[in-house]
């Protein structure tokens, strides 16, 4: 199925669909080198902009002035608080040794909402940037489903 992305490792073959959310697996946020924005995984500047409009964007817009219901619908996909990156932070691995952080700055009067999902600086030697941005917008959309499922 051309959705299903595969990684074949030491450890095994797993396959993820972002779109169909059976069988994901939540880790730690593993990496001690930190986390990448998507511009700065390989060939990521070129694709920056468009990833931020389906994933950063809409996470803003969706949580922006909620902060309480990111932190709900993160929690209800089984995420970990992730401490350091963000005032709401959350961790979620979808493949072993690929683990995303959903984050987000809420607004105020003076600035407006911003959101990322980042990735553990060694992501990129783990897929392809095409594949950590399907990864990306697999977790926008979990959440966003979340917070629709709970209303």
């Amino acid at each position: 199925d051309f959705m299903t992305i595969i990684y074949k490792g030491g450890e095994g073959e797993y396959r993820y669909q972002p779109l169909d959310d059976r069988g994901l697996k939540y880790e730690i946020f593993v990496s001690h080198k930190g986390a990448l924005s998507f511009r700065e995984l390989p060939g990521g500047e070129f694709y920056h902009q468009a990833y931020l409009g389906y994933t950063g964007r809409r996470l803003a817009e969706a949580f922006g002035a909620r902060a309480e219901q990111f932190d709900a619908a993160a929690a209800s996909i089984s995420a970990g608080r992730l401490s350091g990156l963000a005032p709401h932070a959350w961790r979620v691995a979808p493949l072993p040794r690929v683990p995303l952080a959903a984050c987000l700055w809420p607004g105020d009067d003076e600035l407006p909402a911003q959101a990322s999902v980042l990735f553990d600086a060694l992501a990129g030697h783990h897929l392809p940037t095409d594949g950590l941005a399907l990864l990306g917008a697999g977790l926008t959309g979990r959440l966003l489903r979340a917070i629709e499922a709970a209303r």
